[in-house]
């Protein structure tokens, strides 16, 4: 995926171009994480991230270094990957954190709808990683949860209504 946006923050105009990537193998679970972030305003370098989680463990790249987390953090990641795959889970927790939230039931689907605001999602993102250490440095998550800040999203997701799979998602 890839997001490019302008913010406005304190009066200033940042530009901000990011393109993320992500695989993901349900059994055994794992995944791989690629994320790439460039803003002019800050020297025109791009932010670049990796991470992978397999049965061995969880690994992070930060700037060319490769960290690998304890399995605490694996058991974290793997529950929090568990929830976000449960839509009447995702369901209950849009209900405190999005507008606009709805279900349709079609013959074979449910296509569950959002909006969600910057605020909202930085709240959301809150109660979903809430004590975890992801190894981003403080000054790092500030500038995420201010990129977040000033802007609207709609999503609508599909999913297979025998299996509860995601099929397809479109965002807006």
């Amino acid at each position: 995926m890839k997001l490019w946006q302008v913010m406005n923050v304190d009066g200033e105009e940042l530009v901000m171009d990011m393109e993320m990537k992500m695989d993901v193998v349900m059994d055994p679970i794992g995944f791989y994480q690629y994320m790439a972030m460039t803003m002019e305003e800050l020297g025109g370098e791009s932010i670049v991230s990796e991470a992978y989680l397999t049965e061995e463990g969880y690994y992070v790249s930060e700037m060319g270094q490769w960290i690998k987390y304890d399995d605490d953090m694996v058991e974290e990641i793997l529950q929090l990957s568990q929830m976000q795959m449960d839509p009447m889970y995702q369901y209950e927790l849009l209900l405190d954190y999005a507008e606009n939230v709805s279900v349709i039931e079609n013959k074979d689907t449910y296509v569950m709808s959002f909006s969600i605001t910057g605020s909202g999602f930085n709240e959301l993102l809150n109660e979903l990683l809430g004590g975890m250490d992801l190894g981003i440095p403080e000054e790092e998550l500030e500038m995420i949860g201010l990129l977040f800040e000033n802007f609207d999203i709609s999503i609508s997701t599909t999913f297979d209504k025998e299996t509860l799979f995601p099929i397809s998602q479109q965002m807006t």
